[in-house]
């Protein structure tokens, strides 16, 4: 299958190095040879050359490549990955409410109407009784998700919302706001137990159970993995049939087949409720492919991470040579910034039980550096400091910034937006305008 991977076409003389393209084969080179996709690398979207019967699939709608025919319709896909979307949906989903901008385009360069409709927009945080989630209509991974669980809590939320509001509002235009890029979501706080389920929607509308695991989260609330238990695996299908028989009629209503994602949470009643919906693959989803390669080693439990490392792949995979040859522990993913001595790395483990899997975990967890670790090291490296960082010109500090985007957490690399009304549809898909320089803004 062709694949073709935008940035790292060794040709472009950007921020590309060779050490990108070998982790990317080398990740590849896992595979068995008849399951390995046949890779291209393309620095310019516009020079991407398809044959007349092809199209194809991605995993956001992106501007860049709205001029290519979609297997999916980008806007159609859009709205599938919108909070909006599931909110206003007809699946069973926590009480919502959504916040559109009503707001003109042809105002927004008005500041005392902006700032009007900023207020508008975040006044029902200060009427909605605790606790609440608020979403931001484009969210990833648990970024852009804020939960609201006290006042003090509630008094965050609506300065960090008003924030985002105040420099996203500006970019709708004429060509984006059908799209509500904008918009906000609140809803009601349940509690019990969740689930992440990932399934395929067949072109005719067939739902595809894939997995079903247990999602795990950071400090911050930010997605950190996944772990699945392969022989209960039969029974939470069964369990989870309707929700993904529901989600699936759904999505192929509205035009979209592929690969998807729910999240599931359980009231004490035991009504199941859809609180999160990606009509993407998940972080999730490869562990339920991996399914054979472990149960074939006796191991019935896996989990998946990310994390940062401080060391290059190679000594990652020194220090865990017999896990990896053993089948134990697999790089799904590893990208190196030599820079900043900085690695970050997806890796997949298996185990007999519970506490072989954790057991592997920890060891992949003590070669990891924390956040604070390392901005103690970037500090004292004076690579980039706050002061300097604030007085520089942002585009100096591109190449930190980009690395250092996922460990801070204000969105994942590659979703840096086109430029401001420049008649952009997806400019707003993760709701960061100047990710450059709100990465430098929240460095130590």
């Amino acid at each position: 299958m062709p694949v073709v991977i935008f940035g790292l076409d060794p040709a472009s003389g950007g921020d590309t190095s060779p050490a990108d393209h070998a982790n990317l084969y080398r990740t590849l080179s896992q595979l068995r040879h008849d399951q390995q996709p046949v890779l291209s690398l393309v620095a310019d979207p516009a020079r991407l050359r398809l044959a007349s019967d092809s199209r194809i699939v991605v995993t956001r709608p992106d501007d860049c490549l709205t001029h290519l025919p979609h297997v999916v319709d980008p806007e159609t896909h859009y709205v599938m990955l919108s909070k909006r979307g599931l909110a206003r949906s007809s699946l069973r989903t926590t009480p919502s409410t959504v916040i559109d901008v009503l707001l003109p385009p042809e105002h927004m360069d008005d500041p005392v109407k902006l700032e009007g409709e900023v207020a508008r927009m975040t006044k029902p945080l200060d009427m909605r009784r605790v606790p609440f989630m608020v979403k931001l209509n484009q969210s990833l991974a648990g970024k852009g998700t804020l939960p609201v669980r006290s006042e003090a809590e509630r008094a965050r939320a609506k300065a960090l919302v008003g924030a985002q509001l105040r420099d996203a509002l500006p970019q709708i235009n004429a060509a984006n706001h059908h799209l509500h890029p904008c918009s906000l979501v609140l809803q009601d706080f349940v509690t019990g137990g969740a689930v992440g389920l990932s399934l395929f929607v067949t072109p005719k509308g067939r739902a595809v159970f894939v997995v079903c695991s247990e999602q795990h989260f950071d400090e911050k609330g930010h997605w950190a993995g996944g772990s699945v238990s392969y022989p209960d695996q039969e029974a939470l299908r069964r369990k989870y049939a309707q929700p993904m028989e529901e989600t699936a009629r759904f999505l192929h209503q509205n035009g979209y087949h592929g690969p998807a994602g729910i999240d599931i949470m359980t009231d004490g009643s035991g009504t199941q409720y859809i609180i999160d919906l990606n009509a993407r693959i998940t972080g999730s989803y490869h562990l339920g492919p991996l399914a054979g390669h472990f149960m074939q080693r006796g191991l019935a439990k896996a989990r998946a991470i990310k994390a940062h490392f401080l060391c290059p792949r190679a000594v990652f995979e020194e220090t865990f040579a017999r896990d990896i040859k053993d089948g134990r522990l697999i790089i799904t993913g590893w990208a190196r910034d030599e820079p900043l001595s900085l690695s970050q790395g997806g890796v997949t483990v298996g185990g007999r039980d519970e506490l072989e899997t954790k057991g592997l975990i920890a060891k992949v967890q003590a070669l990891a550096v924390s956040l604070n670790a390392f901005s103690k090291k970037v500090r004292d490296s004076s690579a980039v400091t706050c002061s300097s960082s604030r007085q520089a010109n942002v585009g100096a500090h591109a190449s930190a910034c980009n690395a250092l985007i996922n460990s801070i957490g204000v969105a994942p690399p590659g979703t840096l937006p086109a430029s401001p009304r420049g008649g952009c549809k997806w400019s707003l898909i993760e709701l960061q305008l100047d990710i450059k320089q709100k990465c430098i803004d929240r460095l130590p």
